[in-house]
């Protein structure tokens, strides 16, 4: 959207629009500029001169807000810095000065915010309206600076408060007038702005029932009583409920139910916004999943790919009512039973348990029956073409289950399915079901439907499957302790039952007794299992295994899965585990946020994705107001639960100031519980937070012999990766709790990245007697590294040697992940042995292959091996996307070469960027790596002047 009227756009030529308002971006001829103008701190600065609308804004105001930490010469250089990239990166030089002041025409380079306030103010609310894409500034953070911070959030609440009244002055126009359809619209964008106005959902009810929508009008009450109950655990707005008991007791002719609006139908209320030479197993269990998906994509008929309006071949099967106890499991047990049942069957598909019980908690109170209206309206949301509306009874000793199938566009009925029988065999009744429902679908006889068979994809023990389904609703509520005991019911019954093994593992992860032996016994079994599953369910059964183990290829077999099922939040969530977390997947960060913001957006109260997308905000964006909206959305699905509350102390240890950082870390000494530690600890894993290194020292200080490894190994690595002081780490790597094969990886990555480690360090760490006397294989890897690099080629040739056969006996005890990793290993140190005898273009291929697998410094090899070779855009790639802590991080050292890639590249400006991040965090290393630090400073000096000419 243009932020010019039509008339300006041919009155003056622009070249650039300035975009504030739900971000910060701006928009050239081609599109979104990307590159030195758009660092936060340079658009921060142009916001500031935006809101002003073309009066100048002083400099002394401008260093005040974004460099108030910095000397006033260096403040001074740091803005004509900015002015300079701005005006040398934008054409036309946006920034202007006017006597001390400095300014951006309106006219030249317009932005949204100017043009809001102008539209505001002339009275052009449909305009301004149109031009809100959302809060100021949004997404963007500024470590230290705080005068920004707190002048965003100003500017952030006074264009949301006139946002608002103008919808609300637009509604009551329509209103007015007598057009409550328009009326709605209106009052509907205020609702979805402000969700909790108990004000603005009235007047949208009123003018619901204005329009003939009373059923509609009812709909909205229940959605305001579900969001205050569940969301602030407060009692509803009293003229919500007396409105609604109002609109109940009127009498019902000549008033719609649930008919259509200015839209045409009633509008839901928005919701929270290469293989490798391995014969292995896994590979080819992912090979057979990629083609399943690639089959089923391409046989006629089959799933199609979703698109922004109704996938005509989705089902939604939605929960059904139930009447007796003993069948209670049943109401959402249908949805997980029927969905598997007929999900890719005649070329249909289902829409996921998990997304489509999500939309219904959005319009349903706990376990009630809704109006069938409101339970279509469901399957709507969810994009389905077909609803099942169904009913479990208890008769006796039986059971009936009967199934409604609706059109969901339409609301009209097609037909009906019904079973009665034994509720032990619940699970042939469903395959009736299920051949019945495709019968009314298909409209095809019984030679022609397809065979089911949900117990051989599930499990054929009738007491597995009642625990099992137990656990789903328990799971689903993040309800842990419970989930795990229904679990362990189902495995202990069925010790076959692979989705159970599976579920088991998830629980594992997150309960108060987080066992991550467990959860990896538990994937283990659950993908040995996975031939009996369907293909969907199996790959993401493999995909979460991906998660604890690097497996081949399972990134574009999940986006395969994706293309065809859009709407599987898991799918989302588990791709966005494996990018974030992936050594070799290369992926950016904004790519890991959108991948945890689809997940969310379609399952948004799932603890289990809410806590990686909170994760995001601190790794990922350091963004103080993201990280305080996600966090809320946690507290919410899980009030008091251990992670919720690690994250209210990582938010004040991050962004608080140094009051709220010292109260918090008093409270974190304080803390007896360790997963509330250790979880804070996890999501300030990032050293640019002062917290950061004081909270790994408590949890050191902390950890007996068996747990301090990882603190230790972690104080090493950020002392010396990230700041230079290899003095302060080296007693870290000392430490008898680190593990023989974390020390060989310390040590040699240090070696690797030019540290002045003491060779007596490096000869004990990684001494070829380990080769034949230790139990791990990183050891022997990363000593067969240091043989290379040593010219002991006959240690080299032990090493794979050793590597090799380990791989056999992990083939020999079905271990495909360790026959996997040694393989990988076998294959960078060949390839590393290539590269340093003077065969670089031979070498290549190897290092390509193995980067895939868990030894860190492969990708820094392949780095350092693509620049030699002039493949600089790849190194620029493995670089920007280096992956430590298991985490995408701009470790210092990365930056650092990132900043010679650039300047041979010749973009002068990321390369002085990346050159002074490096010189920041390494200003105070050690005086022997100096000279690293000194050749950053002349570097900057060098680029500055070309900069100059």
């Amino acid at each position: 959207m243009s932020i010019l009227p039509d008339f300006a756009v041919r009155q003056v030529f622009v070249m650039y629009e300035l975009q504030f308002l739900g971000g910060a971006s701006i928009e050239g001829p081609e599109g979104s500029v990307v590159g030195p103008a758009v660092q936060a701190r340079r658009l921060a600065f142009l916001a500031c001169l935006a809101v002003a609308r073309g009066h100048p804004v002083s400099r002394d105001k401008l260093i005040a807000m974004l460099w108030p930490e910095s000397a006033p010469e260096s403040a001074r250089h740091s803005m004509r810095n900015t002015v300079y990239a701005l005006n040398h990166e934008l054409e036309g030089a946006p920034v202007e000065a006017v006597g001390n002041g400095l300014r951006v025409d309106p006219e030249r380079y317009p932005s949204d915010v100017a043009a809001f306030q102008t539209a505001i103010e002339s009275g052009d609310l449909e305009r301004a309206v149109e031009l809100y894409g959302g809060g100021f500034l949004d997404g963007l953070f500024l470590k230290d600076a705080l005068g920004f911070e707190e002048w965003a959030r100003e500017e952030r609440d006074r264009f949301a408060r006139a946002y608002a009244q103008a919808l609300e002055e637009l509604a009551e126009q329509a209103t007015q007038r007598g057009d409550h359809l328009q009326a709605v619209s209106w009052w509907r964008d205020l609702v979805a702005h402000d969700p909790y106005s108990g004000r603005a959902t009235v007047r949208l009810m009123e003018s619901l029932a204005a329009a003939g929508d009373r059923a509609e009008a009812l709909r909205q009450a229940d959605v305001h009583l579900v969001r205050m109950r569940e969301e602030f655990d407060a009692a509803p707005d009293v003229a919500v409920t007396e409105l609604a008991g109002r609109l109940r007791e009127e009498p019902t002719e000549g008033v719609k139910a649930g008919g259509p609006t200015a839209e045409g139908k009633v509008r839901a209320l928005p919701g929270p916004n290469r293989h490798r030479s391995l014969p292995l197993a896994i590979a080819a269990l992912i090979t057979g999943l990629a083609v399943w998906y690639v089959a089923l994509r391409d046989t006629e008929p089959g799933p199609e790919h979703a698109s922004a309006s109704a996938d005509t071949r989705a089902i939604a099967v939605l929960p059904f009512s139930v009447r007796g106890e003993e069948v209670a499991v049943l109401r959402e047990g249908m949805v997980d039973l029927l969905s598997t049942g007929l999900d890719g069957a005649g070329g249909l598909r289902t829409i996921p348990a998990g997304t489509l019980m999500a939309r219904w908690r959005e319009s349903v109170v706990g376990t009630e029956t809704p109006e069938l209206t409101i339970a279509l309206e469901v399957a709507r949301r969810s994009r389905a073409k077909y609803a099942l509306v169904g009913s479990v009874v208890a008769i006796d000793s039986d059971v009936r289950i009967v199934v409604d199938i609706y059109d969901a566009n339409t609301n009209e009925r097609l037909g009906q399915a019904k079973v009665e029988g034994s509720p032990d065999d619940v699970l042939p009744l469903v395959d009736r079901l299920a051949v019945d429902v495709l019968r009314v679908i298909l409209q095809k006889g019984e030679e022609e439907l397809p065979e089911i068979n949900v117990a051989s994809l599930t499990t054929e023990s009738s007491a597995a499957l009642q625990a099992y389904l137990e656990g789903q609703v328990h799971f689903r509520h993040f309800e842990l302790t419970a989930a795990e005991k229904a679990y362990k019911r189902a495995v202990e019954a069925d010790s076959t039952f692979a989705l159970a093994h599976y579920q088991l593992s998830k629980v594992y992860q997150w309960s108060e007794v987080r066992n991550q032996t467990l959860a990896v016994q538990h994937i283990e079994r659950a993908v040995q299992l996975s031939d009996r599953l369907p293909a969907r369910q199996a790959l993401l059964v493999l995909a979460f295994y991906a998660v604890w183990h690097d497996v081949p290829d399972i990134v574009e077999s999940l986006r395969q899965a994706i293309e065809t099922y859009p709407d599987d939040a898991e799918a989302w969530y588990l791709l966005g585990e494996i990018l974030y977390h992936g050594p070799a997947t290369f992926a950016t960060a904004a790519e890991v946020d959108q991948t945890f913001e689809r997940a969310v957006e379609l399952d948004p109260r799932n603890a289990e994705y809410l806590n990686h997308y909170v994760g995001l905000a601190w790794h990922v964006d350091g963004d103080s107001v993201r990280a305080a909206q996600r966090l809320e959305m946690l507290e919410r699905a899980t009030p008091g639960h251990w992670s919720a509350r690690a994250g209210r102390l990582a938010l004040d240890l991050a962004f608080g100031d140094s009051v709220t950082q010292g109260e918090a870390m008093t409270q974190l000494r304080s803390e007896e519980d360790r997963l509330v530690v250790n979880r804070a600890w996890f999501l300030l894993a990032q050293p640019r937070y002062v917290a950061w290194l004081p909270v790994t020292r408590l949890v050191y200080e902390r950890s007996d012999d068996n747990s301090r490894g990882g603190p230790a190994r972690i104080l090493f690595d950020t002392n010396a990766h990230w700041y230079g002081r290899l003095r302060e780490a080296l007693p870290y790597l000392d430490d008898s709790a680190i593990t023989p094969g974390a020390r060989a990886s310390a040590a040699y990555r240090a070696f690797d990245a030019g540290l002045a480690i003491p060779e007596e360090k490096l000869e004990q760490a990684l001494d070829p007697a380990l080769i034949d006397s230790t139990g791990t294989s990183s050891v022997v890897f990363y000593t067969g590294a240091f043989a290379v690099d040593r010219g002991r080629w006959s240690d080299h040739a032990k090493a794979i040697a050793e590597l090799e056969r380990r791989a056999e006996r992990a083939l020999g005890e079905a271990d495909s992940t360790a026959a996997g990793q040694n393989l990988g290993a076998v294959r960078a140190l060949e390839g590393y042995a290539l590269w340093r005898q003077g065969q670089p273009t031979a070498a290549l291929p190897m290092l390509e292959e193995a980067v895939g697998f868990p030894w860190v410094v492969v990708p820094l090899w392949l780095g350092r091996l693509y620049q030699e070779l002039g493949h600089l855009r790849d190194a620029e790639r493995v670089y920007r996307s280096y992956n430590s802590y298991g985490m995408p991080s701009r470790e210092p050292l990365s930056q650092r070469q990132l900043g010679k890639i650039y300047e041979q590249l010749e973009e002068y400006d990321k390369a002085l960027e990346s050159y002074e991040y490096f010189v920041e965090y390494w200003q105070d290393a050690d005086p022997e790596l100096q000279p690293m630090v000194e050749e950053a400073r002349q570097a900057i000096i060098r680029l500055e002047s070309l900069r100059r000419e």
